[in-house]
């Protein structure tokens, strides 16, 4: 457990700005080591995306009135899936990698860092996609907040 890097067990904290997810991964080859670790920090990623896209949509719902709105809620869980699949693609880069040797395996720790702006950015061009959920959410106060969000970013 010494061996193991601090920034693995406590990620840093970017705030609202940055998210930062460790893997780790192990294996007798060192890329295949290195990209079991960046898979888990992946998954990391698109877990934490999925939750805060929904929380955002969730919102933006509620204060519109809609909640019942059978068409909003399946563009917008449609609109979920997308958001975390496509940011995630683009939206990370290392942070921090680690290597070490155990017998005849590397074990390999990876930091990612993401862009929640990117993420941002990303759900609302997706919201302004679906020209119907996008007239019935553009009034809340949560789609104007991610919409300030994106516009100071930009």
């Amino acid at each position: 457990i010494e061996n193991i890097p601090e920034w693995y067990l406590i990620q840093p904290d970017g705030g609202n700005l940055f998210g930062f997810f460790a893997g780790q991964g192990e294996s007798v080859s060192i890329q295949v080591a290195k990209d079991l670790a960046e898979l888990e920090a992946l998954e990391s990623l698109a877990r934490s995306l999925d939750t805060r896209i929904s929380q955002q949509i969730n919102k933006m719902v509620d204060q519109v009135g809609l909640d019942g709105d059978e068409t909003l809620t399946t563009e917008m869980t449609e609109v979920t899936k997308s958001t975390t699949k496509l940011a995630q693609v683009a939206g990370w880069k290392y942070e921090e990698t680690a290597v070490q040797q155990k017998g005849t395996k590397y074990i390999v720790y990876v930091l990612i860092q993401f862009s929640m702006r990117n993420a941002s950015k990303v759900l609302l061009d997706n919201i302004k996609a679906k020209e119907d959920s996008y007239k019935k959410l553009k009034a809340s106060q949560a789609f104007l907040e991610l919409e300030e969000e994106v516009n100071k970013s930009s």
